[in-house]
């Protein structure tokens, strides 16, 4: 008998059904906002599921901040696709529905009113967050779809990871996201079959803060040697670039920043220039691709890094990379901690035990 009936049944009878007809569906009793906040921990799967319990839960979902579905929650692709348009249309059917029904009584109401009564339809409504991944082909019409519900909305937040098979019309499909000035957020992972997936010349996000490249190509700036697509994303602090280039051959990524706090760089095609003298968290892997004629990755010394783990791909360490290495490491020489790979300590083993034998002899 659990602690709960033990104490049930030293409770005289009167009490028990008094306690019986008092208690109340706590659930019920909340408002939309709390079960719309409880529901958005939820993905939007198992969240469009709840519409089956009553009336009430019928239109819930479709009022929810976040969209977050995964290729991982179906068991077929075909599957995936058909809910993702249907959560799509839904949600901005459901917004047409609310205004429409202002519209039609708006005789009724002052012009403050109406307002009032516009915007409240409107936050109701409002989607924040966009997080949808498919390790698969999604049709152009669908993310053409989702996009320009980010930018009605103005989200806050857009993580896409997926496959792209139309050159063109994928690339320019994405370009609205790039100058989305809500965007605090961005997340894309982009594969392709052999073709790039090139960046506009700058990204036009002033309240980013925090962004994560994939596969992606950055274009140059104003036909010049090197690529500076984050110079007007002032808020900007954490930043991750993977398997990115430049486009064009020996040219370089400059990563600037007065606010940049953590940065990672994994399997850089292009030499990259750091200008941001703030990084507290630093995470370098991959090889020196491109650095051959060049001696440093920071433009100067990174006092504040406190964190840093570099993983060097070394396939044949010739005395030029090793001195970029070398050159590296001090200019992160105040980190309190340092991670690095096996292979570079081997590395740094054989640069010391020829400094010694030199100064032996």
């Amino acid at each position: 008998m659990s602690l709960h009936e033990d104490i049930m049944e030293k409770e005289p009878k009167i009490n028990r059904v008094m306690h019986n007809e008092t208690e109340v569906d706590i659930i019920s009793t909340m408002h939309d906002c709390i079960i719309l906040h409880i529901m958005d921990f939820l993905i939007t799967k198992e969240a469009v599921q709840t519409c089956i319990l009553s009336k009430r839960w019928k239109d819930l979902w479709k009022h929810l901040p976040t969209l977050n579905v995964s290729h991982v929650h179906f068991k077929r692709a075909d599957f995936f696709k058909k809910f993702l348009n249907k959560v799509l249309k839904h949600r901005e059917k459901s917004s047409a529905k609310i205004l429409n029904k202002v519209l039609k009584h708006r005789k009724k109401y002052n012009a403050k009113i109406l307002n009032k009564v516009l915007k409240h339809g409107e936050k109701s409504s409002a989607l924040c967050n966009i997080e949808v991944e498919h390790q698969g082909y999604v049709p152009s019409k669908l993310l053409s779809k989702m996009i320009n519900c980010a930018v009605k909305h103005e989200v806050e937040k857009f993580k896409v990871g997926t496959y792209l098979r139309d050159k063109e019309s994928n690339t320019l499909l994405f370009r609205s996201i790039f100058s989305l000035h809500s965007l605090k957020c961005l997340d894309l992972s982009f594969y392709t079959y052999g073709w790039e997936v090139k960046l506009p010349e700058t990204i036009d996000l002033p309240e980013l803060a925090n962004c994560c490249l994939r596969h992606v190509t950055f274009t140059l700036a104003n036909d010049k040697d090197y690529a500076m697509p984050f110079l007007k994303c002032k808020k900007l602090s954490t930043l991750v670039v993977d398997d990115c280039k430049v486009s064009g051959d020996d040219k370089i990524l400059v990563i600037s920043g007065d606010i940049l706090s953590s940065l990672t760089i994994m399997y850089q095609h292009s030499r990259v220039q750091i200008s941001a003298p703030y990084v507290r968290s630093f995470s370098f892997k991959g090889a020196f691709k491109g650095y051959i004629n060049h001696h440093q990755v920071f433009e100067h010394n990174m006092d504040f890094i406190e964190n840093a783990s570099i993983t060097v791909l070394w396939y044949l360490p010739n005395p030029k990379l090793v001195e970029i290495f070398i050159n590296m490491l001090k200019r992160i020489s105040n980190v309190r901690s340092l991670k690095l790979y096996w292979n570079s300590l081997e590395v740094l083993k054989l640069v010391c035990s020829y400094v010694l034998s030199n100064l032996y002899y």
